[in-house]
């Protein structure tokens, strides 16, 4: 069995105000003609299709370009969950008409594991898909109060898959999930704004493959587990990340061996540092000039348009940052986001809740805390890009 993990497409993306469509159809069609040249039985792709819940349309048409020719073109078959940033309802329209050409899109978490199989030479190997849910919404549907984390209802998923499949046979899982231990990027949004988001990675022992989505750098979490990570560098901390895909090729005792196949983007991401005059002066030393550039000045002199004289020489220049200013602001005043610290919002809450009463939050406090925000981050999914 020969299949190809991806994930974290992101598209409609816009980035520094860029709207990257053009990009991200540019990259796809690398993907496919790698499909087309390695004919792989099945193509998988964990979550994050869409950049937001409600995509714009020449997203929604690019998606669709590139999956008629991978399912009708190619001739194969897809596997597809939603990431945090999908919308559940929207991805998963027409899916039971899909899978029977061989598209198979799993929205919606269910009670019942969702499952497709493919067959090779050596029997059926079963794709299990584990889409993005937040724990109040795994509570009501595997009727179990005990889950109140990314953690729990992860676990809760897997056995039941362990329970379908009687634990025998090759398998494979499909989830978007931040695994503890993995490394992270600034641009993914975070999975849970009050409770804990990481799942151990020992709830994905058993399985021959584990085809994670949600970060963003490629890499193992695990023996069996891997982030194929994003097709393209979504943020200038990326900027030395290589973006591939994982082709994967697993023998008939279920034992699984991954090669990176390297994509490469119309336009690299890139940071570079000097003072104006010495960047301008020689920009042939700073790299192809039409990337997509933060520009980092250590001028310690007013500039007047630093920008609009950086963008004569290199027209993609997204970001300006001027360090020896940053420094004189106070963090007070500066760009706050809870969980830059490695604390969630609950954590400042918490703290906050101190200050104001003296007294430290009861669990039941905590709880109905953490409620509301599991309530406004699916909002936000519904009504909002990153």
């Amino acid at each position: 069995m020969r299949f190809i993990h991806t994930g974290d497409w992101h598209l409609g993306r816009v980035f520094h105000q860029m709207q990257l469509i053009e990009d991200q159809a540019y990259i796809l069609d690398q993907f496919v003609a790698l499909v087309s040249e390695e004919k792989p039985d099945v193509v998988l792709i964990s979550g994050d299709v869409y950049d937001r819940a409600v995509p714009p349309t020449d997203a929604v048409n690019l998606l669709n370009d590139v999956l008629s020719r991978l399912v009708l073109g190619c001739g194969t078959q897809v596997i597809m969950v939603t990431g945090n940033h999908d919308s559940p309802d929207r991805l998963n329209f027409g899916s039971d008409i899909l899978a029977k050409g061989g598209l198979h899109v799993c929205g919606q978490c269910c009670a019942q594991p969702y499952c497709a199989t493919v067959a090779d030479e050596y029997g059926p190997v079963q794709f299990y898909a584990v889409p993005f849910t937040d724990p109040a919404r795994g509570r009501e549907l595997f009727g179990d109060e005990d889950i109140r984390s990314q953690q729990s209802l992860m676990a809760e998923a897997c056995r039941r898959i362990i329970s379908d499949n009687g634990g025998n046979g090759r398998s494979v899982v499909l989830a978007h999930t931040y695994v503890a231990g993995a490394s992270s990027s600034e641009s993914e949004r975070p999975l849970s704004m009050g409770g804990v988001d990481e799942v151990d990675p020992t709830v994905f022992s058993g399985f021959s493959y584990v085809a994670l989505g949600h970060l963003h750098c490629p890499q193992a979490a695990a023996p069996n587990a891997f982030y194929a990570g994003s097709i393209l560098k979504y943020s200038f901390g990326e900027g030395k990340q290589v973006k591939s895909v994982n082709l994967i090729e697993m023998d008939s005792s279920g034992k699984c061996k991954a090669e990176a196949v390297k994509l490469s983007a119309r336009r690299d991401v890139r940071v570079i540092e000097g003072e104006l005059e010495v960047i301008l002066a020689n920009p042939a030393c700073y790299g192809c000039a039409d990337d997509y550039l933060q520009i980092i000045l250590h001028d310690k002199q007013a500039i007047l348009d630093p920008m609009g004289k950086l963008r004569e020489v290199f027209p993609n220049v997204l970001d300006v940052q001027r360090p020896v200013f940053l420094s004189a602001i106070s963090p007070a005043s500066g760009g706050f986001r809870p969980g830059k610290d490695g604390r969630s919002a609950l954590d400042y809450f918490d703290a906050f809740y101190k200050e104001i009463t003296s007294q430290q939050m009861s669990d039941q406090e905590k709880e109905a805390f953490s409620g509301v925000l599991e309530k406004m981050e699916a909002c936000d999914r519904e009504v909002a890009g990153q």
